[in-house]
Parts: C-alpha cells; sequence; structure tokens
C-alpha cells in the first residue's frame, strides 16, 4: 500500500505543479492583455483630445473672423471711412451686429 501512496503523491505533486504553470502562464497573458488595453485606452484618450482640440479651434475660428471683420469695420466707420461694407451673413449675434454696423454706414 505505501508503493501505491507514494505513486499518488507524485502524480498529485505533478499534477501540481502542471497546475502551477499553467496559472503562471495564465498570469503572463493576463498581464499582456490588461498592458493592451492599457494602451489602446491611451490611444483613444489621445485621439479624442486630439478631435476635441479640433473642434475647439474650428469653432474659436468661426467665432473669431466676423468680430474681427466687425472690430475692423467699426473702426472703419470711426475713422470716416464708409466704404467698406458690412457682410452680415448668418442668423447669430455677430451677423447682427455686422448688419448694425453696416445701418450705421448708410445713416
Amino acid at each position: 500500500m505505501e508503493k501505491e501512496q507514494q505513486a499518488y503523491l507524485k502524480a498529485l505533486e505533478a499534477l501540481i505543479a502542471q497546475e502551477e504553470a499553467q496559472m503562471e502562464a495564465s498570469a503572463v497573458a493576463v498581464e499582456g492583455a490588461a498592458r493592451q488595453a492599457l494602451l489602446q485606452t491611451v490611444a483613444v484618450l489621445l485621439l479624442a483630445v486630439l478631435a476635441a482640440l479640433g473642434l475647439a479651434l474650428g469653432l474659436m475660428r468661426s467665432i473669431q473672423r466676423p468680430l474681427l471683420r466687425a472690430g475692423r469695420l467699426a473702426r472703419a466707420v470711426a475713422a470716416g471711412d464708409l466704404t467698406l461694407r458690412a457682410d452680415a451673413r448668418g442668423r447669430d449675434e455677430v451677423s447682427a451686429l455686422l448688419a448694425t454696423l453696416g445701418e450705421m454706414q448708410v445713416q
């Protein structure tokens, strides 16, 4: 019976060793997957930040250009130059400002 017990213990130790090796391999695979997921998350985050910056710059320019035109027109009218024309396109506040400046020129 002792030989059978020793054979059983050896088989059990071999099984334990095999399970530990599989656990280590699984741990390495999980670490690799976690690292890849982190890199993908960072990449998506960077793309989102770049897209947000692009949208912010576009929005800033779409507001800034008409305001700069309105400022040039107001300075020209203040200096007595009535040759510049107000180009009021759209229905936003800046277009309303340009239209009002244009009306000031006419009067």
